[in-house]
């Protein structure tokens, strides 16, 4: 039997499930939107959906390692037969480079692998980025106080946004701040010594 690894099986099919539900699947909205999924998600669970490690970049908040598979081959490997990922190249923009993520024809995300919980963040995010542009995910994120905004201060461009930062967030969903917390340390120390995964036929 093939094994699979619940996060990235995740990844996959919360990107499958962006691009179907917003107007603009490009790349910018794509990763804003798994980037407030995940701190959504510490706050209300207690651990991230993916597990992705965020970076301050110059632009946002950015999964490094997600980064370059999209830019280096236009594709993410072992989805191919899911997701079809677009380069775009605008004139007017000094030839920068977008992506847009499409699903395949009649391929729909597989939302078996998440929680209800999980299921209604994924939802409310997507609610939230409709139908927004690139330049407005990107304000909501670079807001004074964000994750982005406070490892910049704290770390300078290009440090590790702490998954800790999500608490200090309002949402009137969040869990006791030392719940949550106590949840995370568990699932970093999980998540470290032992990658999840799932037996499929």
């Amino acid at each position: 039997m093939e094994r699979v690894n619940i996060e990235r099986e995740k990844l996959i099919n919360a990107i499958l499930f962006f691009s179907k539900e917003l107007k603009n699947p490009n790349k910018t909205n794509i990763l804003k939107a798994l980037f407030n999924s995940e701190f959504t998600s510490v706050r209300r669970v207690g651990r991230p959906i993916f597990g992705l490690k965020y970076y301050a970049w110059k632009y946002g908040p950015v999964p490094k390692d997600l980064y370059y598979e999209i830019e280096e081959r236009s594709s993410l490997k072992d989805c191919e037969d899911r997701l079809v990922i677009i380069e775009q190249r605008k004139d007017d923009d000094y030839g920068y480079k977008e992506y847009i993520f499409k699903p395949k024809y009649r391929i729909t995300p597989n939302l078996e692998f998440f929680s209800d919980t999980e299921i209604k963040i994924l939802n409310e995010i997507a609610f939230i980025y409709k139908n927004e542009l690139a330049t407005t995910t990107s304000k909501i994120t670079h807001e004074p106080g964000t994750p982005w905004a406070r490892t910049k201060e704290t770390k300078g461009e290009g440090g590790l946004i702490d998954y800790e930062l999500a608490f200090d967030i309002e949402d009137e969903n969040k869990l006791d701040i030392e719940v949550a917390k106590d949840r995370l340390k568990t699932w970093e120390w999980f998540a470290e010594n032992f990658p999840v995964e799932v037996a499929c036929p």
